[in-house]
């Protein structure tokens, strides 16, 4: 079984986050003594570049050892698979229980298991994820990603584990919003960057807005709670999301709310690793891939969302992906 620390945060039980490494203290350059003031230019310049030769050093072996790979090997040998999420996007995380659960914790675990090793999932604000994978506090983000450029050129994304479309709702029987092709007058609320399904909404408004058919005004939403809060009390007309949440905000509020249509292209979701762990990356999209072709993904995709994705091998990733 996986198997999550946890520990009380303002009073509620939640994963723990992992202990951060501890980071040497800067070196002196005691080893090359400074000459007394008022001695001579040479001995100062020689001390002053010694100093400099040596700092060099430090910090090329700092980023030296920041840039050591993670491999498949080092988690086996260390026995735990570590990824962090931040486990608020029902169905693909969720906490119940002081654990998370939901599409994401289910395929890691099986991944996890594949590689004979126990999951560890640190639960943390979303803001914190890209950096704490880059400082290396943890092997993988799995957290449900849009690959978008702006991550993919920066960080290596696995295979994709979810497809789906960016979606326009509205209050139900509310006849002022009509369709999707057509925002003109209408005050719609999107979620800020760099929220996936922001930017591809984003894209597609500026695309309408040439065309005279763009929204009169965008308004900026922080959680899908928000977006849901402001449609229903009459502040925005129309709300953008994603359809694979959009399902549980209709359990949520039932007969409130109407779907008006999609949203430019199908877009992938999957995670991320650093660009210099890409070998990890390949290793867990063989396990992607293979829970795929046995049809377990599928599986999984039925309970937490009540339908399945098609999922290609290729063709996924924005131009310019790592």
């Amino acid at each position: 079984m996986a198997s999550w620390p946890s520990c009380k945060r303002n009073g509620s039980t939640r994963p723990s986050s992992f202990p951060i490494r501890a980071i040497s203290p800067p070196v002196r350059c005691s080893a090359y003594r400074r000459p007394a003031q008022g001695g001579n230019e040479m001995g100062i310049s020689v001390y002053r570049a010694l100093c400099a030769c040596t700092s060099a050093m430090l910090m090329t072996v700092s980023f030296a050892a920041a840039a050591k790979a993670v491999t498949l090997d080092e988690i086996k040998k260390r026995g735990v698979f570590q990824v962090a999420m931040e486990a608020a996007f029902n169905p693909f995380e969720l906490v119940e229980d002081g654990k998370p659960v939901g599409y994401d914790p289910d395929i890691l675990k099986r991944i996890a298991d594949e590689w004979g090793v126990k999951l560890e999932i640190s639960d943390i604000r979303f803001q914190g994820l890209f950096t704490g994978l880059e400082q290396q506090k943890f092997d993988m983000i799995g957290s449900a990603l849009l690959m978008n450029r702006a991550r993919a050129t920066k960080f290596a994304f696995t295979a994709p584990i979810a497809a789906g479309n960016v979606i326009l709702f509205k209050r139900a029987g509310d006849t002022k919003v009509k369709s999707v092709d057509d925002l003109t007058g209408l005050n719609v609320g999107a979620h800020l960057p760099p929220s996936g399904d922001a930017e591809i909404f984003g894209r597609y408004n500026e695309k309408l807005t040439a065309e005279g058919r763009g929204a009169a005004k965008v308004t900026p939403i922080q959680t899908i709670a928000e977006s849901n809060l402001a449609l229903l009390n009459g502040q925005i007309d129309a709300a953008e999301d994603v359809n694979l949440t959009f399902g549980e905000t209709q359990k949520l509020f039932p007969g409130k709310f109407e779907l008006v249509g999609k949203i430019g292209d199908p877009y992938y979701i999957g995670w991320v690793t650093r660009p210099a762990d890409t070998d990890l990356r390949d290793e867990v999209s063989k396990v992607i891939r293979k829970l795929r072709d046995s049809g377990e993904l599928g599986k999984l995709q039925k309970k937490w969302f009540n339908t399945t994705f098609e999922l290609p091998d290729t063709g996924y990733l924005p131009e310019g992906a790592l």
